[in-house]
């Protein structure tokens, strides 16, 4: 993030997607934002990180 803050251009836009994974993998339930927690494993640790770091934008 520092290296970006140092250059002249501005960002004007930026998208991010990372939802695969985040609630885990089960076949019983249904997990939304509204009811979800995050899941166990790479993958949800791996989405929840991203996430994060989108936030810096």
């Amino acid at each position: 993030m520092g290296r970006l803050k140092g250059h002249s251009q501005r960002i004007t836009g930026f998208v991010s997607a990372s939802a695969i994974g985040y609630y885990g993998f089960t076949d019983r339930s249904v997990q939304s934002e509204g009811n979800g927690e995050k899941g166990m494993g790479s993958g949800a640790d791996l989405c929840g990180n991203w996430e994060k770091a989108a936030d810096w934008f």
